[in-house]
């Protein structure tokens, strides 16, 4: 989710991960990233990347604990990427 603030910048994101750990992933800290920022692809690389800092998914017969970062990473760009053309502020 991501919310514009009156001018234009990032007033509130949120985010959750599932799938890369035994339960539900809140990356506060990613979130943290987006505010006060333009929303744009740069902030979203960011964001992603702060997202799987410290994220350690376990290995299991559909996909290596890399492979899973490496999705997440993606995921969150690109969810980041679709919330803010929805409220017609990408660039």
């Amino acid at each position: 989710m991501v919310a514009l603030d009156g001018t234009g910048k990032v007033g509130e994101a949120r985010l959750c991960l599932i799938g890369v750990d035994d339960r539900p992933l809140r990356p506060s800290a990613a979130e943290a990233v987006l505010v006060g920022t333009e929303p744009s692809t740069e902030a979203f690389v960011a964001a992603a990347e702060e997202a799987v800092r410290e994220l350690e998914p376990p290995s299991d017969i559909h996909g290596s604990g890399d492979y899973r970062r490496q999705l997440a990473r993606v995921t969150v760009r690109r969810s980041l990427e679709i919330a803010a053309s929805r409220v017609g502020k990408a660039s």
